[in-house]
């Protein structure tokens, strides 16, 4: 089964209409070098995954920058535009999805993604698609809560937390991929994910194959451990997909992931300027 790793889109869009926090948020997206992002390239990367032939594509949050419906029509329009279906897509909500009251009250995020949000609304966590014939099962978690300026923290709560404790026992035996925004390893109070504690117990005690995170905006992998015999938690980001700054280690970037009988093999592809296209590394 093949596997495509996707986060932080952050489809830009215009900044008409805008205030509050929203308005700080356009002034980061137009100045700050490192959260500049370009559409150009979500097209040519949504073909390369439908040639590649790939069986499913994961993406952990901050699809949009600003949470405006105008960002998830022009993500939702790329998607039908390339053909690929909403049964191939598992999409989790990032911090920048509900980025004001209104976005969350509203359910901007489920109600304009549609099909391709794969939930009825923010309370529909954990999301479960089992891929294939091949006991492949992804496990979505919402860690998406509208934060104060300046901060960007991520709650699970109690309750879906004691669902993805049941569904990882119920899928024991699978190769459980869990994808969500914030990382459980990484960030502070103000940024990170502020019930990690709970969920890397509920990980140690029943175990996954593969977890995805998106948020720090870097293309890194970690290893949770998971106890004697359990063996290690691969914990896996990539960087910005439409990311617009080049910089070292922050290249925009995809991870593929292919698993099979239990083996798990992976491999980056990053976007070319000069070739203008996605290439793999490997």
């Amino acid at each position: 089964m093949l596997i495509a790793h996707i986060s932080d889109i952050h489809y830009p869009a215009g900044i008409h209409s805008l205030h509050g926090k929203r308005w700080l948020g356009a002034f980061n997206l137009l100045f700050n070098p490192l959260r500049s992002f370009d559409s150009s390239v979500f097209p040519p990367l949504l073909t390369f995954l439908r040639n590649s032939g790939v069986d499913h594509i994961i993406i952990t949050g901050d699809v949009a920058s600003l949470a405006l419906e105008e960002e998830y029509e022009q993500v939702r329009l790329a998607f039908e535009e390339a053909r690929i279906p909403p049964s191939k897509v598992t999409i989790v909500p990032g911090n920048h999805d509900t980025y004001v009251p209104s976005a969350m009250e509203d359910e901007t995020f489920w109600k304009v993604l549609g099909p391709y949000a794969r939930s009825a609304g923010p309370d529909d966590y954990p999301l479960v698609t089992e891929i294939g014939v091949g006991g492949l099962v992804t496990i979505g978690l919402s860690s998406a809560v509208t934060s104060p300026c300046a901060m960007s923290y991520g709650v699970l709560g109690t309750r879906q937390l004691e669902r993805l404790d049941d569904l990882l026992a119920r899928y024991d035996g699978y190769t459980r991929i869990v994808a969500l925004h914030h990382s459980p390893v990484h960030g502070l109070v103000c940024d990170g994910l502020q019930d990690s504690v709970a969920l890397m117990d509920i990980l140690r005690k029943r175990g996954a194959e593969l977890l995805f995170h998106g948020h720090i905006h870097h293309t890194e992998v970690h290893h949770i451990d998971l106890g004697p015999g359990r063996g290690q938690l691969p914990v896996m980001s990539v960087s910005p997909a439409l990311l617009k700054q080049k910089t070292a280690g922050k290249m925009p970037t995809i991870r593929m992931i292919d698993v099979h009988q239990g083996h798990i093999e992976h491999w980056l592809v990053k976007w070319s300027d000069r070739f203008r296209e996605w290439r793999p590394e490997r």
